[in-house]
C-alpha cells in the first residue's frame, strides 16, 4: 500500500496532516469533482478542497482519508 501525506501550514507551524491511501486516489478525485488526467495516481489538491474535506471529514474518511489535526506546542 502506497500513502502520500500533505501538510497544511499556518503561519509557518504545521497544523494538519491529509494521508491519501493511492488506491483510494481516484474515489477522493471523484467526491472532490476533480476532472485532471491520472486521477488513480495524482490528486491536485487546492484550497477549496482542503476546506471541504474538513467540513466534510466523515465522507472522506471513509473514502480512506486520514485527518490529522497537529497541536502547537511551544517549547520551553
Amino acid at each position: 500500500m502506497e500513502a502520500y501525506a500533505v501538510v497544511f501550514f499556518v503561519g509557518l507551524q504545521p497544523t494538519m496532516v491529509l494521508i491519501f491511501h493511492r488506491e483510494g486516489c481516484a474515489a477522493v478525485a471523484a467526491a472532490l469533482g476533480k476532472r485532471h488526467p491520472a486521477q488513480e495516481t495524482t490528486l491536485q489538491l487546492t484550497q477549496r478542497n482542503y476546506e471541504q474535506i474538513l467540513r466534510q471529514r466523515d465522507r472522506f474518511t471513509a473514502l480512506g482519508v486520514d485527518i490529522f489535526k497537529l497541536e502547537l506546542q511551544l517549547a520551553g
